[in-house]
């Protein structure tokens, strides 16, 4: 418990040993129970997004870029509102009320404008509540350890920030895929944050009542805007506006995780371990700030963190475990985040002018929350099948691969097995929209795969993927494969393609292991490319698979079966059956890999030519020529 002989904060409230008074934790702990809430939706946002409501990475620019913008220019008006009325008490429990209430219906939503809507509410209440709860600190702060109470407050920022995808990543591996859940659980945290509120002291001021520096609200209500901006602060304001245009939102870079394969339960996670770092730098840099100056402190920090950034989309993160560990990078941005509001504080002179200072610190993120809604540069992936549009297996694809991409499906409008590389040349071809992202072609794989890259695309897609087809397509059997082929169309165009192929049951199909497994190969190839014309073919047996194998195509003594039957009036008519397989063994074949429980991966080419046999042919030329 604070005791008085420690002394007091400038609103007369005690001081512990730490030099923190009672309303400085209850803030701390208002922060931490939001942070929480906060961090149990946002690190999962980009793939609820994308793999739930199928949206874009365009979608996901626009909600920050819009929700960001919304809260730059609510702390404007907060900060206007807090000097005007002198009661900001009541400007932060509105701001949080209103974002604990809204946070958790994104749970109910069907459509990405609706998280749009919800997201821009909650940035609303995020606008209301910071410049005034910024100025309520400023007022519990001393002056000589006002880098170590903003330091503090950031600290308890990052550590709900830690609890709060913790907690999303226990909840996820026990209930995996159950986002909307987790989302209406952060109803629980918001409430405690009221509850907080409530017992913070009432800071309000009467007009003419004395700061703390000696000034009088009622002088500093009129006092002009020049006085207000001073040539240090406007300066200050300046590195702030164009070091925040520098910095992307985390958001993309959450959406990169998902690029790079991690899974989706183990992302809160490392999202988590970021923040452990921002903590422990808040703390370290709000007391060096005391000890050696705001200014010095944030040239250090600002100097350091652009070296940083740039590793972001250096080789460095070229594997998931490589980016995990690039998390020490955002160690300069969050030792600087509670610089600008010590400086401002500093700075402000009488506590009834601080509120304002405040907002202006915080709307130079205004112009890099416009920049958030540029198209941020995503894969295009055309995926198709030879199963027809409405096969589970084609969607399940689809869900899988939104995170890598935007990714548009083109599909025959009915089954097409067994059609090879057919390509359609004596009638027209139609192609239907179906639902947002997804077209029908009245023709094969081949068809829709020209279709798509001349007429949806315009260009060629970044690459394609076909499947998932029910049913192997092993050996010299992926010649007649329309799956495969679709594939195969793909490399031919220069496009890096894979087939993705699962074993056939005789009961309902669960593509989801198969549909993780042709993302995580899908991702592996975006991100180092394949040589062209290969592509690849994969197959899958049922269940959970034991883990990859490269393998070569298998070869089999084919049997095929030609039934003879008569029709009514004794014409005769066949059906072709697949027949009996006799594969010949051999240890890296695709079918010695499913049968042993592994994924097939065979790097396939268009190219049939037989090399040996061609130089064979060449050494008999004479024989021809002297005939």
């Amino acid at each position: 418990m604070p005791r008085a002989d420690y002394g007091v904060d400038p609103s007369g409230n005690p001081l512990d040993r730490f030099g923190l008074s009672r309303p400085v934790w209850l803030l701390g702990w208002v922060s931490f129970f939001t942070d929480t809430a906060s961090e149990m939706v946002y690190p999962l946002l980009p793939i609820f997004l994308t793999r739930v409501l199928g949206a874009g990475a365009m979608s996901l620019g626009v909600i920050e870029g819009v929700a960001e913008a919304a809260n730059s220019v609510l702390k404007i008006v907060s900060g206007w509102l807090a000097d005007r009325t002198g009661a900001p008490k009541r400007l932060v429990l509105g701001g949080y009320s209103l974002s604990s209430i809204v946070r958790p219906l994104i749970s109910f939503v069907t459509v990405w404008p609706q998280v749009l809507a919800l997201r821009f509410v909650d940035r609303l209440g995020k606008g209301i509540r910071t410049s005034p709860r910024d100025a309520m600190l400023a007022r519990f702060a001393p002056d000589k350890t006002r880098g170590r109470v903003y330091g503090f407050h950031r600290a308890m920022d990052h550590a709900g920030a830690i609890a709060g995808p913790l907690v999303a990543t226990a909840y996820l591996y026990f209930h995996p895929d159950a986002y909307r859940s987790l989302f209406t659980w952060t109803l629980v945290p918001g409430i405690i944050v009221i509850l907080l509120i409530l017992r913070l002291p009432d800071t309000r001021r009467a007009a003419g009542a004395q700061g703390p520096r000696g000034a009088s609200d009622a002088a500093g209500a009129s006092v002009g805007l020049d006085a207000l901006l001073t040539a240090q602060f406007v300066r200050v304001m300046i590195v702030i506006t164009l070091f925040s245009l520098g910095n992307a939102s985390d958001a993309f870079i959450l959406l990169r995780l998902t690029n790079l394969g991690v899974r989706a339960v183990w992302i809160p996670l490392l999202w988590s371990g970021l923040h452990v770092v921002k903590m422990s730098s808040s703390v370290v840099g709000g007391a060096l700030s005391d000890r050696f100056g705001r200014s010095s402190s944030r040239t250090a920090s600002t100097s350091a963190s652009p070296k940083a950034s740039r590793k972001r989309g250096s080789s460095t993160w070229r594997r998931p475990m490589r980016a995990a560990g690039r998390l020490g990078s955002t160690m300069p941005r969050s030792d600087s985040a509670g610089l600008p509001r010590a400086f401002c504080s500093a700075r402000s002179g009488p506590a009834s002018r601080r509120p304002r200072h405040f907002s202006r610190a915080r709307v130079s993120r205004l112009p890099r929350a416009c920049c958030y809604t540029w198209p941020f540069p995503m894969p295009r992936i055309l995926v198709t099948n030879d199963d027809g549009v409405r096969s589970d297996g084609i969607h399940a694809l689809a869900d899988a691969l939104r995170p890598l991409g935007d990714v548009l499906v083109v599909a025959p409008h009915i089954e097409a097995s067994a059609i090879g590389h057919a390509l359609t040349l004596r009638r027209p071809l139609r192609m239907e929209q179906v639902s947002e992202g997804v077209y029908e072609v009245d023709g094969t794989p081949t068809d829709c795969v020209n279709i798509a890259v001349s007429k949806l695309f315009g260009a060629l897609p970044d690459l394609v993927v076909s499947g998932i087809n029910k049913g192997y397509n092993l050996g010299d059997d992926l010649t007649y494969s329309g799956t495969v082929s679709g594939a195969l169309e793909g490399a031919l165009l220069g496009v890096p393609s894979i087939a993705v192929s699962l074993e056939r049951t005789t009961g309902a199909y669960d593509f989801g292991p198969a549909a993780s497994a042709a993302a995580s190969v899908a991702a592996l190839v975006l991100r180092s490319g394949l040589t062209p014309p290969t592509f690849l073919s994969l197959n899958l047996p049922t269940g959970k698979p034991k883990g990859f194998r490269f393998t070569v195509q298998a070869k089999r003594n084919h049997v095929t079966i030609v039934d003879e039957r008569c029709d009514p009036r004794g014409k005769p008519y066949y059906w072709i059956e697949e027949g009996e397989n006799n594969w010949e063994p051999h240890d890296r074949s695709d079918f010695q890999a499913v049968r042993d429980g592994f994924i097939s991966i065979t790097p396939l080419q268009p190219d049939l030519t037989d090399y040996a046999a061609l130089a064979r042919l060449e050494s008999l030329a004479l024989d021809l020529v002297k005939r």
